[in-house]
């Protein structure tokens, strides 16, 4: 079960508690500490549209109170959204509210600061699989570091890339696009977005794309510019 940052209550009490929240809150509107407490008590009654409401209140007022974080994530688990939820305990413990790398850790069956090799692993298996042609098994893998690492601009190019193998070329310009907002200066991303261009037909963003990826130092976009640049010249 899901633990938030409250004062340990009876479930009986629980209408008590929101009543006296609600008090707190008539004499100040503005009252963070409340509404992140009337958003468990909520929560514990079942009310979670409310709770949800009151948690992001909570944050909106007081953004630094990192326990309220937790709160929202206890709601958000509540409600079935795990993922959003792990993230808010993620943030929280990262910041070093215990209970919350409990719950992270109670949800992920790993702790917070267990990620950083998840992610380096699962990168290691999604390359494995690309070399092995086992696209589907690249998208599964790579999905799961982002959900991890939503940063990882390699495993957005990883993915892409398998897009790009299965022919869905817009899914792959679109994580090829994600990696490059997140790393300018990640030529796999430009290589894979090139041979999606390169699919669609469309030569001078291929050639483009494989430029800047061999720019970058990418020995795999240089092969390929140089072989789309000799079949432009030859054409011609």
């Amino acid at each position: 079960m899901p633990t938030g940052v409250l004062p340990t209550i009876k479930r009986t009490l629980y209408d008590d508690a929101a009543a006296d929240c609600d008090k707190a809150i008539e004499i100040d509107p503005n009252d963070d500490l409340a509404y992140s407490y009337r958003a468990l008590a909520y929560c514990e009654k079942g009310f979670t549209d409310e709770a949800l409401i009151d948690a992001i209140r909570a944050i909106e007022l007081s953004p630094k109170n990192m326990s309220y974080y937790n709160n929202r994530g206890v709601v958000l688990e509540r409600r079935g959204a795990t993922d959003r939820a792990k993230a808010d305990y993620e943030d929280a413990c990262r910041a070093g509210v215990e209970i919350a790398c409990k719950n992270f850790t109670r949800l992920a069956g790993f702790s917070p600061s267990e990620i950083p090799k998840k992610v380096k692993d699962l990168l290691a298996e999604s390359i494995v699989c690309f070399n092995n042609g086992q696209m589907d098994k690249v998208i599964d893998i790579t999905s799961k570091v982002i959900k991890l690492d939503p940063r990882s601009d390699i495993a957005y190019a990883n993915r892409g890339g398998a897009y790009a193998n299965k022919g869905l070329l817009l899914q792959a310009i679109d994580d090829c696009n994600a990696a490059i907002r997140i790393n300018p200066d990640c030529g796999l991303a430009f290589n894979n977005k090139a041979f999606a261009h390169e699919q669609l037909g469309q030569a001078a963003e291929a050639l483009l794309n494989y430029e800047i990826s061999c720019s970058l130092g990418s020995d795999l976009g240089c092969k390929n510019h140089s072989r789309v640049a000799g079949t432009r010249t030859r054409r011609e």
